[in-house]
């Protein structure tokens, strides 16, 4: 019952430790968001860019600090029980997106929160992006600019490089019309930034604390341990301790009978005599003598009556 009992103990509390955190798993998933017309190259590259992101970035502090906000508990406890898997670079983009709480309810509304973070993030990053081409976009244009005005200067100064200039200034006004249409294009895409990721998914409790094995299994062979050792081994481990003991206490008997006989023959004893006062076999009790005598260097001698004897000197 103590070996049953400590093993199950064990087992207990090491499913306690490898079982996962109690409470509900909410996941939902978001998808690349693919906008059904686009009306420039700019919009779709800044879009497919958007598509490249890491756990970190979507779970980035202003995430997190306004999914805590929304849903009243700490920033940290948010990202400890938040957990974000990206699909393969090879695959379409599917982002897993969980939440554990103890909470069914909460779960959900955190999950949801965190994905609907993660697309404004997405439109964010997007929008920042666009401004930066644009910026660029404005500052070239501005160099174009000033460098056909100076080009039409120059035509108006030097006359008799108007062919050169000419040439200069169709270079440059090949540049200008193309910023222009990077422009125009860049202008209408400013309508397409939206997010990059859109919902796949709605979240849904995928985990509860009945459905995971861990508990029941490492339960289940602590137990079957339990069992085999409190029926088989411990037994087996009392049953030899029993029987050397009763050996020894057995040793200890026959020698003493015998150191006495020996004392009251005179060094003599015979197989009978130590038989009756042992309670042995004859064949058991000649088997000890002949290797006490063996140890002792003692004679045996067997007589004309048949019956056996044995000498010892002392």
């Amino acid at each position: 019952m103590g070996s049953f009992a400590v093993i199950m103990g064990i087992s207990g509390a090491l499913a306690y430790r490898l079982a996962p955190p109690p409470g509900f798993v909410a996941q939902g998933t978001l998808t690349s968001n693919k906008p059904p017309v686009k009306f420039s190259t700019t919009g779709e590259t800044i879009l497919k860019q958007g598509e490249q992101l890491t756990p970190d970035v979507l779970l980035a502090d202003n995430v997190v600090k306004a999914v805590a906000d929304a849903v009243k508990v700490s920033p940290q406890q948010v990202r400890q029980n938040s957990s974000v898997n990206i699909s393969k670079p090879e695959q379409p983009l599917e982002i897993a997106v969980k939440y554990r709480s103890l909470d069914q309810q909460e779960a959900i509304k955190t999950a949801d929160m965190l994905m609907k973070g993660m697309v404004e993030k997405s439109r964010l990053i997007n929008r920042y992006r666009w401004q930066s081409v644009n910026q660029s976009l404005n500052q070239r244009l501005a160099q174009v600019t000033e460098e056909l005005k100076q080009a039409q200067q120059k035509l108006d100064q030097y006359e008799r490089e108007r062919a050169r200039l000419l040439q200069q200034i169709k270079l440059q006004q090949d540049f200008y019309n193309k910023t222009q249409l990077a422009m125009a294009d860049t202008q209408a895409s400013e309508k397409e930034m939206v997010s990059s990721l859109a919902l796949g998914q709605t979240p849904q409790i995928v985990a509860t604390p009945t459905s995971d094995p861990t508990v029941p299994l490492i339960l289940g062979i602590g137990l079957l341990l339990a069992i085999l050792v409190s029926r088989g081994l411990i037994p087996s481990v009392a049953n030899w301790q029993y029987k050397s003991a009763f050996a020894r206490e057995e040793s200890d008997r026959l020698q003493s009978a015998l150191y006495r006989l020996i004392k009251e023959g005179g060094g003599e004893i015979t197989l009978v005599r130590f038989a009756m006062e042992t309670r042995l076999s004859p064949e058991v009790a000649q088997r000890f003598l002949n290797e006490q005598a063996e140890v002792f260097n003692a004679a045996c001698e067997i007589k004309d009556d048949g019956s056996i004897s044995y000498h010892f000197h002392i």
